[in-house]
């Protein structure tokens, strides 16, 4: 009885430290299921949300080379599994590493910050960023989910921005504030449609 106690506490110790570890490295094994509302994993969300003074900046993504235990992004979401793939150009429209995302679908896909940012009625946020796209009926832009105290979903796309202009730099930049029901925000970049998808310099901050 006592080695089979032993056991459970070691086998109990292993599967929370690989959950706090998969939240550290931002990996997702499961896209449609989380454990993160229940007890004990919600406990190891620590870090997870943000909580931003006024002139913090919340973003600030050249998309260098990270260290790989440093992970601010989810994984790719996209309408049609294995049409969509991010990587990135190491000689992007500023002659600078950014991020490029390849389609051959013409359906959405969405590519999300891990962070949820927690704010209130009346705060007040500005983003840009820089976007390159390469494909007939392509379009692409910034946006937010936000969410309610318990963070479910109000609303899917919030304070969107969306540029359909192919083979030129476009920069993006958008100011709004903050209504009374939402609790939580998510950044995203998405896109539609078969072609090359390029950002860079995303920048987003609590004014």
């Amino acid at each position: 009885m006592k080695k089979t106690s032993i056991s459970i506490v070691i086998i109990a110790i292993a599967i929370l430290s690989s959950y706090w570890l998969k939240n550290l490295i931002g990996a997702n094994i499961f896209e449609s299921y989380s454990f993160s509302k229940y007890f004990p994993f919600k406990y190891l969300q620590q870090g997870c949300t943000l909580q931003p003074e006024s002139g913090d900046t919340i973003i600030d993504e050249s998309f260098n080379t990270r260290f790989f235990f440093k992970r601010d992004w989810s994984n790719l979401w996209m309408v049609e599994k294995g049409k969509v793939v991010r990587s990135y150009d190491t000689n992007g429209f500023h002659n600078s590493r950014c991020l490029l995302i390849k389609s051959s679908s013409d359906k959405s896909w969405v590519y999300s910050s891990l962070k949820y940012i927690a704010v209130k009625k009346g705060d007040v946020f500005s983003y840009t960023g820089f976007l390159s796209l390469k494909g007939k009926n392509t379009y692409a832009g910034f946006s937010f989910t936000s969410y309610d105290k318990n963070k479910n979903v109000i609303k899917w796309n919030h304070e969107t921005t969306k540029k359909n202009q192919s083979n030129e730099v476009i920069k993006i930049a958008k100011q709004f504030t903050v209504t009374d029901e939402i609790a939580f925000i998510k950044f995203k970049i998405f896109g539609r449609g078969a072609g090359e998808f390029r950002f860079d310099d995303i920048a987003l901050s609590k004014l």
